[in-house]
Parts: structure tokens; sequence; C-alpha cells
């Protein structure tokens, strides 16, 4: 195929658009990377085996807020019933066992009420003490635990209950 000059330079003209779109994405996208993926460091061991203590963990606190929680996830919240040093966020991280509307534990979960466990259940602080957990006190989604090097982990997506055995 054969073009004349001012096709050609129409589709100059339409790469080099392309190119400086794309390098604005790119830009704009890595600079919003901070204000929705933010590091955390686990304390303490009552997600054993699964987080250990000194864990350096990234966070998604985007789909937090579009996505609910749902069983068997990772979630990583502000625990009202501890205490904040200055303006540092004191979170925790736990594992969501029941879901509004549910009993767990001989507890009844309200409509914006979810009930977390620590995965070492012998030792851990969790809804057992403290109760419920609502999306007010939602921090986001572990999505990478980058520290240690030795134990760099991709945590998985919890499927739609829908879509578990094949429905």
């Amino acid at each position: 195929m054969i073009l004349s000059s001012n096709e050609k330079s129409m589709v100059a003209v339409d790469s080099g658009f392309m190119r400086l779109t794309a390098s604005i994405i790119g830009i704009l996208f890595l600079l919003s990377l901070p204000l929705w993926l933010r590091p955390f460091g686990v304390k303490g061991n009552s997600m054993e085996p699964t987080l250990k203590q000194g864990d350096a963990i990234i966070v998604d606190t985007l789909s937090i807020k579009f996505i609910p929680p749902r069983r068997g996830e990772l979630l990583v919240f502000r625990n009202p019933h501890k205490y904040k040093d200055g303006d540092a966020i004191q979170v925790d991280v736990k594992r969501v066992i029941g879901l509004p509307g549910e009993t767990v534990e001989g507890m009844y979960l309200g409509p914006l009420d979810y009930f977390v466990m620590g995965d070492n259940r012998a030792v851990s602080t969790d809804s057992r003490q403290f109760g419920a957990v609502q999306p007010e006190n939602f921090v986001g989604r572990p999505i990478l635990r980058i520290s240690p090097l030795s134990r760099f982990t991709i945590f998985p997506i919890v499927p739609e209950p829908a879509l578990v055995g094949g429905v």
C-alpha cells in the first residue's frame, strides 16, 4: 500500500498523539499509586502462618470502597479498640469469617458488620473479643507480601460465592 505525503503526515500525527496520550496516562497512573497502594508492617503473630511478625505487605485501599469483603479474604482495618499514637493509624489484619446478616460464635452480625479472626486462633485478639468490624474502619486488602523477599507472595483474589463450584 502506498501512502501519499498527506496521509503519511496524518499517520505520524496519530502515532505521536497516541504516544503522548499513553505517556500521560502512564504518568498519572504512577502518580496515583501512593494514593491507593499503601505499605504496612505486620505486628504480632495472630495471623501465623499466613503473615508473620515483621512481614511487609502492600494494601489495596481502593477496591474495598467498591467491592465488599468476602469470606476467607484478608482485611486490614482500623481497630477502634486500639489507641492511636499521634497521627499513626493503628491497624490490624485478620481474615473475614462472618458476613452481614449471619450469626457467628453466638454473635448476630448486623447489615454492616463483619466478623474477623486471626489465623492463629489461640493467640488472636479478634471479633471474639472486640466485636464486629464495620466498613468505616476498613483500610483495604493485602495484595502483596514484599518482605522478606524469601516469602514474597501475591495474595489470591477470593472469588464471588456464585463462581465457586462452577455455577
